[in-house]
């Protein structure tokens, strides 16, 4: 059964794997590991070309990735660019 898209947004690849067990048979999923250097607003993009259902993140994304943003900083942008996400 799908009940929905969701796209799950984290750096870590081990959570991004835990997430994808969770989901299974549930959802239809798409992951992005962020990674050094990854740019946010190429992340926005990524998610608004396949429009999801829900947009699920890690907040400290720059936790185990040299990036200048977190998971809040994300949600902000991408709800700038399309408020019904």
């Amino acid at each position: 059964m799908n009940n929905g898209r969701i796209v799950y947004i984290d750096e870590d690849p081990d959570d991004i794997v835990y997430f994808q067990d969770f989901v299974d048979g549930h959802f239809s999923l798409e992951t992005i590991q962020v990674v050094n250097e990854s740019e946010l607003s190429d992340i926005v993009d990524d998610i608004l070309n396949s429009p999801p259902d829900a947009v699920i993140t890690d907040f400290m994304l720059n936790e185990k990735a040299t990036v200048g943003f977190n998971g809040q900083a994300l949600i902000e942008l991408l709800q700038e660019r399309n408020k019904h996400i």
